[in-house]
This record gives C-alpha cells, sequence and structure tokens, in this order.
C-alpha cells in the first residue's frame, strides 16, 4: 500500500506513485487533459533545464526520467541537488507560477504540459510539498480536504465519502474537527497528504513526506 511503500524513504526524496486515473473535475483544461489518450508514459521528463533568477547555476540540468504507470520511484540527493525544483516541475508550478530558464519537456500521460495552468493539472498530480504546512488554508481539518473537491465540483455525497476515505486513511478522521494550526507537526505533514489523496489522482509526487512523522506513521 501507500504508506507501507513510503516506509523506503530515507533523507531528502522525492516519491512518485501511479495509480488509477481519478475524476474530471469541471474545469475545461483538466477535462481536456484527462481525455488524452494515455498511451505513453505517466511522467516523461526531457532534457528539463530550470535556473532561478539571479542564481549561479541551474537548479536542474539536462535532466531526463521515464516513469511508467505502477512504478514507485523514490529520488534521493544532497540539499540543493534540485529535488523539490523537479517536484514544481511535474505539476506546472514551473514555470507557470515560478518564473526562471526554463527548457526543456514534461509530459503527463503523454501531453505537454507546457503553458497549462497549475489547477488543470491538479486533479492528475497530486503534491506534497516540502514546506507542507504552507498548503494548509482553511479553518478545520475537514474542511482542508474538502476544499480540492469544492474547487473541482464534486457532489456533496462523494465529497462527504472522498473526504472520509482520505483522513481514515492517514488516522485523522478522529481530528475532523480541530483546526490547522493547533495540530503537531506530524498531523500537519499527514493532513497535507490526505489533502492530496482525496482527489484519487493517477500520479502522486511527495517531497520529503515523511519528515515530521514518527517511527510508526512513516
Amino acid at each position: 500500500g501507500l504508506l507501507s511503500a513510503a516506509m523506503v524513504l530515507v533523507g531528502s526524496c522525492l516519491f512518485t506513485r501511479i495509480g488509477r486515473r481519478g475524476e474530471e473535475g469541471g474545469v475545461a483544461e483538466a477535462e481536456d487533459l484527462a481525455q488524452t489518450p494515455q498511451t505513453g508514459p505517466a511522467i516523461q521528463v526531457e532534457g528539463l533545464h530550470f535556473a532561478y533568477p539571479l542564481s549561479d547555476a541551474p537548479a536542474l540540468q539536462d535532466v531526463n526520467i521515464s516513469q511508467e504507470r505502477g512504478q514507485l520511484r523514490v529520488l534521493m540527493g544532497a540539499t540543493g541537488a534540485g529535488k523539490s525544483t523537479l517536484c514544481k516541475c511535474l505539476n506546472g508550478v514551473i514555470p507557470e507560477l515560478q518564473t526562471g530558464d526554463f527548457g526543456g519537456t514534461v509530459r503527463i500521460f503523454g501531453r505537454d504540459i507546457r503553458g497549462l495552468p497549475v489547477y488543470a493539472l491538479a486533479p492528475l498530480v497530486g503534491q506534497v510539498f516540502q514546506d507542507f504546512e504552507s498548503q494548509l488554508l482553511t479553518t478545520s481539518v475537514e474542511l482542508e480536504v474538502a476544499f480540492p473537491l469544492e474547487n473541482m465540483g464534486t457532489p456533496v455525497d462523494e465529497m462527504t465519502r472522498r473526504v472520509q476515505q482520505a483522513l481514515e486513511s492517514v488516522e485523522m478522521w478522529g481530528l475532523r474537527d480541530r483546526e490547522p494550526h493547533v495540530l503537531s507537526g506530524g498531523e500537519k505533514q499527514r493532513l497535507a497528504l490526505a489533502a492530496a489523496l482525496v482527489n484519487e489522482p493517477p500520479i502522486l509526487v511527495l517531497d520529503e513526506p515523511t519528515t515530521d512523522l514518527d517511527p510508526q506513521g512513516k
């Protein structure tokens, strides 16, 4: 399962898992992307290059990855090696929201994602950032996990079921009425993971997903 697979993670890493395709959202670009024939690799990165503004050296240079659906991959490296930058390239945060010198191609299920808004990719590429607290926006645990589904226009009955399922999967259902800011670091990390899981994305990218978890949680 997903959580047991996470036990292999050590140090600073990127974890991806390809599962089943989630439901299409109401956003036109998301529907268009979801309807793309899924005949190629789930993730295809070719000649990827990115340098932040005013940086002396590129964060990524000539990165190539091919990941088939069903594969689980761990990428490890020293601090500053570019792991978080690569994560942000897989869901369009780079270069759509974070600009710099970008080159190369990122394809999701065979589609070049350059120029697609991040919200269009959200149903396909779920992500937990290294700074997971920055992803928490609402006033309760339950509302936090429901937020992605509300944005996609998910029916209430389906939303209720999936929110409970996601919170139970990270052992947080009993804390559903808590405010996120009063949670411990590990509980906040579990909450961010639940919010990524609730959309049931076919691709899941986790940037250092076990940093604040206790040994059993990992």
